[in-house]
């Protein structure tokens, strides 16, 4: 991730934005299926079919990494972190979906960031 935040910092005009999400690095942590055999502190790359959305569930991977790699990759890059939150479901979630709900409720499976160049 260093390279690649660096290479937004690089083509960022003074004073942009860099805003994203991901997911939550503790809670794939929690999920055996993303770290295997590696530790939390240790990158992996791992893959699932997303459900949830309808058809089709796409095979979709991705990397899991610490919190700290995430956050020190940004800053050692330039960035100046400005806000970082772990969001809560929206209370209309409830009735659509109240199982999700209570789950997201207890922990977070998304990061959204935004940082300042």
């Amino acid at each position: 991730m260093p390279a690649v935040f660096a290479e937004f910092h690089r083509v960022a005009r003074p004073g942009g934005k860099l805003v994203f999400s991901m997911g939550h690095p503790m809670r794939d942590w929690q999920d055996e299926r993303t770290h295997g055999a590696k530790t939390y502190f240790e990158t992996n790359r791992w893959g699932m079919h997303w459900g949830g959305f309808g058809e089709p569930n796409p095979y979709v991977e991705s990397y899991r990494r610490p919190l700290s790699d995430i956050l020190n990759g940004l800053t050692g890059a330039g960035w100046t972190l400005d806000r970082f939150v772990e969001p809560l479901p929206v209370p209309e979630m409830e009735a659509v979906d109240p199982r999700h709900f209570a789950e997201l409720s207890m922990a977070p499976a998304f990061i959204c960031v935004r940082a300042y160049k």
